[in-house]
């Protein structure tokens, strides 16, 4: 799917980008709140991401997925990268279409989403502790 443009293949543009930053609550002050922690997240994104992976490691429901450990190499290396990029604060088209495209690999994996949707709490831990 690489080249791909899944946010206009979803149908989606600018206005349901602005609708969904809205239903999320996420706006200009949250962009701030994430800039001021990047320096912090810089720091500590592979021990973050580490724990991130035993955590997932930990469950044979998400253990299944995580068998190569190449793979998992890859995983963490697009994660540390996500969670950086997620500290820029910035919710543009990429930003989304970066995100459709990991959903469209847990739906192309069969991964359901609860094993996805509690991550995003999981990540707040991590960082908190």
């Amino acid at each position: 799917m690489a080249g791909s443009n899944l946010f206009g293949q979803a149908g989606l543009d600018e206005a349901a980008r602005r609708a969904r930053l809205a239903f999320l609550s996420l706006g200009p002050e949250d962009e701030a709140n994430l800039a001021e922690i990047r320096d912090f997240a810089r720091t500590h994104v592979d021990e973050i991401v580490d724990a991130f992976y035993a955590h997932l490691l930990a469950f044979d429901e998400t253990r299944r997925f995580l068998h190569d450990p190449a793979q998992v190499t890859r995983l963490k290396r697009s994660q540390r990268e996500y969670f950086l990029r997620m500290t820029e604060g910035r919710f543009d088209a990429a930003y989304f279409e970066s995100r459709l495209r990991v959903g469209d690999a847990h739906q192309r994996l069969d991964l359901q989403p609860q094993w996805y949707f509690g991550t995003y709490n999981l990540y707040l831990r991590l960082l908190m502790e």
